[in-house]
């Protein structure tokens, strides 16, 4: 239901589309306040603001061929990653179009020291007051409130810029976007729902003597590190190479604790024990469970691989941090020294991304995957009514796992066999047409199933990109709390699982001095037998049964669930 917007703003709006000269135009607008947002005062005038200039890269039709040649197993430059320096100077904007900005920022008072920018200048972060912000964009910034999580921070309805800089600039940033209720909500509690609460379970797993209470895991009635590790056929394998590495990302205040990892390892596995880095801002004594999980199962399931928490600050009034995927990416894009596999488990539903950011970010995810950088996202948990949404007329895809350029990640319950989750987000995309990489498997779904048995096509987008492309176990994960054990499900706890399965297989490649795997989805899709088909379940929502889980890729759980040994055979035969 769309919130309509309160006439004080549609009366501001007006007026500022009045003051804007004849040479601006609206680069992006919204006309309505998202839901469980309301409109406050106007932001102070003196108020500091850092903007973020995005602008337009170079060469991204290039970038995506490069991107597929060196991800297609078939292809000859498999393997042939590019260096930081390639991609930055592949993709670096054009000379004119920076020279055009940065006289625009100085015409309109932005001082020169004001101004920094990434090595190959496709984002400049400016330093100004809000009344500065304001006159360049012919806007006017309000503060907004979520009451329910508490949260305030700083918006417009629609920005401009002059007519001749709108091809040159991606977005801007922070303007019209808000952070995703939905995300909010899963990072302040478990994904889904816990299985009990934190009161009752500490009651079952209480720590004492500085040590936690060992949960039995015999039968795998609780899906610990080492059920997962012989349900995927990783066994006693454990990484040994000093170049493998995982990370988890972390946002939306979602911190780990170091004494929660170690009662983690010393509880299922003292013998592989390990610290993580930690990469940004940690707060150890308030430690969330989306973060906790992450980080836990990531190493968890990889022995040996070094770990890095990353945290991205944002929703600060004012921080051009309050786009915390491209803020990440971003500094991901700074570093060289970088971690091989990337996992997230956070998203937005696909509606409420604007286009052209997620445009924006779809580039970072191609310079981080022809760099050899693995990214994967949790498909989502509120079945095809996205992410956990509770009413909807059509189905919702999820944001980022729709991007062509990650690796999306359903879930599955039970041990031997596994079937599909309900809760496991899956579809097809509205903003991105299907990937040549999965054409054939996408289309014998569509093909068996047939316009009888699959769900009405009024519901959704049959040309569109399929998601997930993949599938771990996403339920009855014992994580570690304030040093007691909590149950969790979601996709969540699959897409680190799957990760640091991921982090293991660049480790086999490593060891025999070769590349690591990068984007994965070519080599996947052609690789299908190399995975554990999931054939039954479904994720049901909108008031329908969802997609049907089936033989061979399915919009439940992709391509099936990882078997380590047949993957490592795979990668291991690869230049």
């Amino acid at each position: 239901m769309r919130l309509l917007v309160a006439t004080t703003a549609l009366l501001a709006a007006c007026a500022v589309a009045v003051a804007a000269s004849a040479n601006h135009i609206i680069k992006e607008e919204i006309d309505t306040i998202p839901a469980g947002w309301s409109q406050l005062t106007r932001a102070c005038p003196h108020q500091t603001l850092e903007l973020s200039v995005l602008v337009r890269q170079s060469n991204l039709a290039e970038l995506e061929a490069t991107l597929m040649a060196v991800s297609d197993p078939d292809s000859p430059k498999y393997g042939q990653h590019l260096s930081l320096d390639e991609v930055n100077a592949l993709t670096a904007p054009q000379p004119q179009h920076v020279s055009q900005i940065l006289h625009w920022l100085e015409q309109g008072g932005v001082s020169t020291d004001e101004i920094t920018r990434t090595p190959n200048s496709d984002m400049m972060t400016v330093k100004c007051t809000v009344k500065q912000a304001e006159a360049l964009l012919h806007a006017e910034y309000y503060e907004f409130e979520h009451k329910e999580m508490g949260q305030q921070l700083m918006r417009t309805l629609r920005y401009h810029v002059p007519s001749y800089l709108t091809d040159m600039i991606d977005v801007i940033g922070p303007t019209v976007r808000f952070p995703s209720t939905a995300t909010i909500a899963k990072a302040r509690k478990a994904p889904v729902s816990a299985v009990s609460s934190l009161k009752s379970v500490r009651k079952q797993h209480r720590v004492g003597g500085g040590a936690a209470k060992k949960v039995k895991d015999v039968d795998c009635s609780s899906t610990t590190p080492t059920c997962l590790r012989s349900q995927y056929s990783v066994n006693d394998y454990k990484a040994s190479s000093s170049n493998t590495s995982v990370a988890v990302t972390g946002f939306l205040e979602q911190y780990i604790s170091p004494t929660d990892l170690a009662t983690f390892f010393s509880t299922y596995d003292p013998s592989n024990a390990r610290t993580a880095q930690i990469v940004g801002d940690n707060n150890a004594a308030s430690p969330g469970v989306e973060a906790s999980l992450d980080i836990q199962y990531s190493l968890g399931v990889a022995p040996g691989v070094p770990g890095t928490f990353w945290y991205t600050s944002g929703r600060q009034p004012g921080s051009s941090d309050n786009e915390p995927f491209l803020v990440f990416l971003q500094k991901l894009s700074s570093f060289k020294s970088v971690p091989w596999v990337v996992s997230t488990s956070y998203g937005d539903n696909e509606p409420t991304v604007l286009i052209d950011y997620a445009k924006r970010v779809n580039a970072e995810f191609m310079k981080a995957g022809v760099r050899g950088i693995s990214i994967l996202f949790s498909s989502g948990d509120g079945g095809v009514a996205g992410g956990q949404a509770s009413e909807c007329t059509t189905f919702v895809p999820t944001y980022p796992a729709g991007s062509p350029y990650v690796t999306a990640v359903g879930g599955t319950t039970g041990f031997n066999p596994e079937t599909a989750v309900s809760f496991s987000s899956g579809g097809f995309t509205n903003y991105w047409s299907r990937p040549s990489y999965q054409t054939d498997a996408v289309q014998a779904y569509i093909t068996k199933f047939g316009a009888s048995s699959l769900p009405a096509q009024g519901l959704w987008n049959a040309t569109g990109r399929g998601f997930p492309d993949v599938a771990a176990s996403g339920t009855n994960y014992p994580v570690f709390i304030g040093g007691f054990a909590m149950p969790v499900d979601g996709t969540s706890c699959s897409t680190p699982t799957f990760s640091g399965i991921v982090s293991l297989l660049n480790d086999v490649r490593f060891k025999q001095g070769k590349s690591s795997l990068g984007f994965l989805n070519p080599l996947f899709y052609k690789n299908a037998q190399a995975f554990t088909d999931i054939t039954s379940g479904s994720n049901p929502g909108c008031g329908t049964n969802g997609f049907t889980a089936t033989q061979g890729w399915d919009p439940v759980t992709g391509l099936g669930t990882p078997n380590f040994q047949k993957l490592s055979a795979v990668v291991s035969a690869l230049p």
